[in-house]
């Protein structure tokens, strides 16, 4: 039961990481990248203060838990503003499926560094997924795009900050992991916009776009959350395998809603990524 329920989680960050991505963007390109970390990362905090308040009092004095906390926080500080640049200036099509190197990646940290253990049947499956994910892209490797550069540094970066967001789940407290780092993200950002003297502009801003803002908010918050809940159920590597297969769902959306024209590969794709997460999900589950 504790593993569905993980498993139910990561699908919830599946569906809030797909439409972040798309909200990313479309505010990003509006208002900047500064001025959108700032407004992201705000409504987290905001968010996420009261459910972290028992956690946060607890942590003031246990000075152990701050190591890794700020660690991660620092490590975010440094991928989340290339992330929102990659997005802001390549296209969804050719970036997220680069970004989502983040997989495999945070799958190597959570077993060489996590110590998870997980079946050859769980590795081969996450395998598929991510080839699936890969095929399933509308971009080819040969094209390399504005953003492709800096999605795939990003890459890097966010695959430690799932990987420490995780651990610190598991270890500490899942609202404390994240409310840290959106803390982090906002200081930062504020920081950034306050030397570029942006503040007045960004109010503007906020009230041309508010409900944009309110959607982006609530799609990454909803996706951090579903993340780093389910890591206290199942393994980091199956919940972000989960969480991140969304790349290959967009395509699928594409074929349903806009009726959209696939190629064979982008077929295969979407069949062995959306095959692959369900057998893991029942293969996790059992």
């Amino acid at each position: 039961m504790r593993a569905w329920l993980g498993i139910g989680l990561s699908v919830l960050a599946l569906v809030g990481w797909g439409l972040g991505d798309f909200f990313i963007q479309r505010t990003a390109r509006l208002v900047g990248v500064w001025a959108s970390l700032l407004l992201l990362s705000g409504i987290g905090t905001l968010a996420l203060l009261p459910a972290a308040a028992p956690a946060l009092v607890a942590a003031l004095g246990d000075h152990s838990q701050w190591p890794p906390l700020a660690l991660s926080a620092l490590i975010a500080c440094v991928s989340a503003p290339v992330n929102f640049l990659a997005l802001r200036r390549g296209k969804i099509s050719v970036v997220s499926p680069i970004i989502a190197l983040e997989l495999p990646l945070t799958v190597a940290l959570s077993i060489a560094i996590g110590r998870e253990q997980l079946s050859p049947l769980q590795i081969g499956l996450i395998l598929a997924v991510f080839t699936g994910m890969m095929l399933a892209s509308a971009s080819t490797a040969t094209r390399l795009e504005r953003g492709a550069a800096l999605a795939f540094f990003s890459a890097f970066g966010l695959a430690a900050s799932n990987f420490l967001i995780g651990k610190n789940s598991q270890d500490i407290s899942p609202m404390l992991a994240l409310l840290v780092t959106y803390a982090a993200l906002t200081m930062e950002a504020l920081t950034a916009l306050l030397f570029q003297r942006r503040i007045k502009r960004l109010l503007f801003q906020v009230r041309a776009h508010w409900r944009l803002i309110i959607a982006l908010g609530a799609a990454d918050v909803t996706a951090w959350v579903g993340y780093a809940l389910a890591t206290t159920f199942i393994p980091i590597a199956v919940a972000i395998t989960i969480s991140e297969s969304y790349v290959a769902l967009a395509v699928l959306l594409g074929l349903l809603v806009n009726r959209e024209q696939l190629r064979l590969r982008q077929r295969i794709g979407i069949t062995l990524a959306v095959g692959g997460v369900i057998i893991l999900a029942a293969v996790t589950g059992t």
